[in-house]
């Protein structure tokens, strides 16, 4: 496991739509240059904050991936809205 590239790629994905994108089409391709492991990979497609936490990300960045990924579900009229990762 590498804690660092966890907190990296979310961070990264946090602000980087077509990262998010690749990660929704293409994971494996996502996810290339990161040394992630298969329980880090599902957790961070999971956006589940307990599995993050889990794995090592800060409390904070993993709450605000799930926070990102739950936007569409509260804004279903914004489809600008975060949260573009379905």
């Amino acid at each position: 496991m590498s804690q660092a590239d966890v907190s990296r790629f979310v961070t990264r994905a946090l602000d980087d739509a077509n990262l998010r994108r690749r990660l929704e089409e293409s994971p494996d391709q996502a996810f290339q240059g990161f040394n992630l492991s298969d329980e880090e990979k599902n957790a961070i497609r999971s956006a589940d904050e307990q599995r993050l936490r889990q794995i090592g990300l800060d409390p904070m960045t993993a709450r605000s991936w799930m926070a990102f990924h739950d936007a569409r579900a509260m804004a279903p009229d914004r489809p600008d809205a975060p949260g573009d990762l379905r």
